[in-house]
Parts: C-alpha cells; sequence; structure tokens
C-alpha cells in the first residue's frame, strides 16, 4: 500500500501562474506555434486550431483521431476478415478519413515536443522573479500550516516554476 502525503490545504495553480515568469498562456502558445512552418503549413494542425486555438483542445483532438483505429486499418481489416474465409464487403472510406487517422499522430508528437522544449525550463532573464512571484503565496500558505506538514502542489501549466522555486529556497536555507 502506498501512503501519500496528507495536508490541510492543497495549492493547484493554473496556467496563468507562470505569465509573469515568461511563459505563455496556451492559447498563446498555438498562436506562437501557428507562425512557424512546420505547423502553419499542416493542414490538420490548422483545421482543429481554426476551431479553437487552445493547446488542450488541440491535443484531445489529436489523440481522439488517434484513437480511430477502424479509420486507419480499413484495408487491413477487410483483408484479415478475407483470409478467414468470411465474406466481408466494407463501405466505401471518405478519402479524408485515413487522411486524419495518419496524420494525427506524428501531429501530436510534434506538438508535445514543442510543449516540452517551451515550458522545460525558466529563462535566465527571469529566474531571479520566481521567489519574488511566489514567496508571498507560500508565506500565506505557511501560516495556516504546522512546521510538520507537506505543501503539496498540483500545477497545471507544463512548467517547472515551482520546483525551480524549491530548489532555490533549499540553497538559500544551505546558505
Amino acid at each position: 500500500m502506498v501512503h501519500l502525503p496528507t495536508s490541510p490545504l492543497v495549492l493547484f495553480l493554473g496556467a496563468g501562474a507562470s505569465a509573469p515568469l515568461g511563459k505563455m498562456l496556451m492559447n498563446e502558445f498555438v498562436a506562437a506555434m501557428s507562425s512557424k512552418p512546420e505547423f502553419s503549413e499542416n493542414e490538420l494542425f490548422q483545421e482543429i486550431t481554426a476551431k479553437d486555438a487552445d493547446l488542450e483542445f488541440l491535443l484531445e483532438e489529436l489523440q481522439d483521431l488517434e484513437r480511430k483505429d477502424y479509420l486507419r486499418d480499413r484495408d487491413s481489416l477487410g483483408h484479415a476478415l478475407s483470409t478467414r474465409g468470411q465474406s466481408f464487403e466494407l463501405p466505401p472510406v471518405q478519402p479524408r478519413s485515413n487522411w486524419y487517422a495518419r496524420n494525427a499522430a506524428p501531429l501530436r508528437r510534434q506538438v508535445e515536443r514543442e510543449v516540452y522544449h517551451s515550458y522545460k525550463t525558466i529563462d535566465l532573464r527571469h529566474r531571479h522573479k520566481v521567489q519574488k512571484h511566489f514567496r508571498p503565496l507560500l508565506n500565506l500558505i505557511m501560516k495556516s500550516l504546522r512546521p510538520e506538514d507537506p505543501v503539496i502542489i498540483f500545477t497545471t501549466n507544463y512548467d517547472p516554476a515551482i520546483e525551480l522555486l524549491c530548489e532555490q529556497l533549499r540553497r538559500a536555507s544551505v546558505s
């Protein structure tokens, strides 16, 4: 049995929490990706982001298209059934169906790489702001906790700001 830490307080930080540290909000991130040729020239990217230029929406749509194996594998399904002696005629396939399924997985991986590379670090010109930005919030939280209570923080913004803050605070306490 795994024992997870408990705390009387849990903090959830949204995507805007690190905007003052130079991180784009999700719709700004999609707009920035749209200016890069690998995305601006990708028809599937353009179709999805035309409906909603939001990163989470984009990734969800790509994952949904990926899961539609029956679109991608129609020819192999018909072949498998006919080799078992079953007569099975598949309805005609819309030409775009296979195209969507084939292009969703590579585009999703490309978007995820872009997210990882863009959000994995805090730019050097913003690192000095991390403590100033989050310290008042942590001070307020610490007033509500006992010394033995852990601070549990969840982030939804893919960036390492809280980890960097903890590292900076640990270094400051050692010095």
